[in-house]
Parts: structure tokens; sequence; C-alpha cells
């Protein structure tokens, strides 16, 4: 087995199943009724198809079946940014998920999104993804969550790397992501908890206007400040209201570090929130 480059080789050893010859490309993933194909080039009728993703319908008429793993807890929660039911199971995947929430270089994310059915020329196999994620940066994910390395046999990692070269054909990457990592430390599980409870509180037009304008100039500011701005005489309700507006993913702030008086804020890039991973409205 030899190490691959990028995030995953920090992590574990996986076999090398890149192909250089092939170009990595979105222009690759191709709508199709009633599945999204990946094409070696051409036409859908005359290349062979690399695999299919069969998409789940999330809060609709129909929602995935996580019939997996049933030791694992089970989530479920309704996305304030994604206008999801998401459902997840065992304790990385729901941090995962509150973290994806309030984090502002997310633009979009998917829990359990459909079920990639590969086909390169090796042996064929079924894959269901944890997460879809789209960045701030244009980057879009495939990610797994496991509790640990010993999650991960030789046969899980052989199916981790044909997904890791079928995402990048698409023009995506995909990830493994372990518990302990996505948790963290105390401070970033007691900040994410903290924000995460403010995503369901609204900001008034004045708070709005502040935070629309601080994107616009994209100047950072420290939550001291930032608190006095919005609440000169309030202090306490002008701190609800900084945490809302990071939780609303008007601003970045460093989930790891004390997001206390001295944090610096900086303004989320404004962005058009165009997804590029709802592949059932693709399909329709």
């Amino acid at each position: 087995m030899a190490a691959i480059t990028g995030s995953l080789a920090d992590r574990f050893l996986m076999p090398e199943r890149s192909d250089p010859g092939q170009r990595a490309s979105r222009s690759r993933l191709i709508p199709a009724e009633p599945v999204v194909g990946s094409l070696p080039g051409g036409p859908l009728a005359n290349a062979p198809l690399l695999g299919r993703i069969e998409v789940y319908n999330h809060g609709g008429k129909s929602n995935p079946v996580i019939n997996r793993a049933q030791s694992h807890s089970r989530t479920k929660s309704i996305s304030k940014k994604t206008g999801m039911t998401h459902f997840g199971e065992g304790t990385g995947e729901q941090w995962l998920e509150m973290t994806n929430e309030i984090a502002g270089n997310v633009i979009d994310f998917i829990a359990h999104p459909g079920k990639f059915h590969i086909d390169m020329g090796t042996s064929a196999f079924s894959y269901r993804p944890d997460f879809l994620v789209q960045y701030l940066d244009g980057t879009i994910k495939v990610i797994e969550v496991k509790r640990s390395l010993a999650d991960i046999d030789v046969e899980l990692a052989e199916k981790f790397a044909a997904m890791h070269e079928f995402s990048r054909r698409i023009g995506w990457e995909f990830d493994v992501m372990f518990t302990p990592d996505i948790m963290g430390s105390r401070t970033k599980q007691h900040n994410i908890m903290n924000i995460y409870g403010r995503r369901g509180k609204d900001l008034s037009d004045a708070a709005l206007d502040i935070a629309r304008s601080l994107r616009k100039s994209r100047e950072a500011i420290s939550f001291q400040d930032l608190t006095a701005k919005v609440s000169p005489d309030a202090p306490l309700a002008g701190k609800v209201i900084v945490q809302t507006m990071i939780a609303h993913g008007h601003l970045l702030a460093d989930l790891g570090a004390q997001i206390g008086e001295a944090a610096i804020l900086t303004p989320t890039p404004q962005h058009d929130g165009r997804s590029q991973i709802r592949l059932m409205e693709k399909i329709k």
C-alpha cells in the first residue's frame, strides 16, 4: 500500500489508484434520468459510466434509511442553513453536522446524500458517504466519518482509494474525518454548542445592516468592538447578537480558540449562495 498525497496521507495509508491521464472536471458530472453519471468523455449513450449517484430526496417524500452499524446513536435535525432534514449516526456525524451548520466557510451540505455506485474497471461496489459539503472557496468534498483508524481495514481502504479517484475525476475531493478531530478540544466543543444554539434566533434589521456592511468592507473586527457596535447599552444582549451573526454565517470565528472579547472576527466574503451539490434539483 502506498500513501497518497493530501489530507488522507496524514491519517492512514491507502492504495494509490489515481490515473494522471484522466482529467478532472466537474463537467464530467452529467445529469441523467434517474441518475447522475460521471463519464470518461463523450455523450451518455456512447461512453461507459465510471459510476452513478443515486440521490436521496431529503426532507421530501422519502428519506434515506440508515441501517448500518446498529450500535450507533441516531440523530435528526432540521437545518436552518440548508432547509433539509439531516439524519446521522454516531457522535462524529452529529458534531460535524453542527459544525457545518454554523461554519461561515460552508455554503451548503447534505448528510447521507445518496449512494455512489462505482465501476472503474476493477471490482464494482456501492458506497454511501456520510456528508457532501460545498465550501466557500468552491471546494466540494465527499466526507466519510469514522471513530478511529481501527474502523478502517484493507478492504475499506481500497474502497476509499476508488472513491478518492472517482471524486477527483468529477472535480470534487474525498476525505475521511475522525470523531476526535471533528470534536476537537473542550473549548471547540463549547464554542460549537454555544453558537449552534443561536442559529434559531433572528437578527434585527439594524443588526443585519451592520453584518452586511462588515461583509462588504471585509474588515476584521474584535468581538468586543462589534458587541459595542450592535448594542452599545446592553453588552450581554450584544454578545448574543454577535454569536447569532456567527451562527448565521456572516462572520468567521476560530472555533478552536476562546471566543472572548479579544477574539478577532472576519466577515464572510459575499457569495451568490448557489449550491452545486443539490443533485436532485439538477435531475429535475
